[in-house]
């Protein structure tokens, strides 16, 4: 099991664990993190899983899982947008260097 600490809006750390191949989104709605809605199920159209990686990780996700076009899309046009640090929780997949990783719900959730 891979663990993800999630920073919420309120300041308020959650633990929560998935397995290699989950998204952060589905590991965060399993686990009652407030402000991650997923509300299109993991399709890439709703931006409510908005969330900034940690500084030490986000690089390396990013090469290993770029943004595809329309994440580039939605996340530039959402509140809390920050260029190195945001993504789709349902586009990034859990793999087992990501253990222990902080994930910071974005504002605007």
């Amino acid at each position: 099991m891979i663990t993800l600490e999630f920073l919420t809006t309120a300041g308020v750390r959650l633990r929560a664990t998935g397995k290699p191949g989950d998204s952060i989104m589905q590991v965060a709605r399993a686990a009652g993190v407030p402000g991650i809605i997923g509300e299109c199920g993991g399709g890439c159209s709703c931006g409510t899983c908005h969330v900034h990686l940690s500084a030490r990780m986000a690089e390396p996700i990013l090469a290993a899982q770029p943004r595809s076009p329309l994440e580039s899309e939605i996340l530039e046009n959402s509140d809390g947008y920050s260029a190195p640090l945001s993504r789709l929780g349902c586009q990034v997949k859990l793999t087992p260097e990501m253990d222990g990783m902080e994930v910071a719900v974005a504002e605007g959730h």
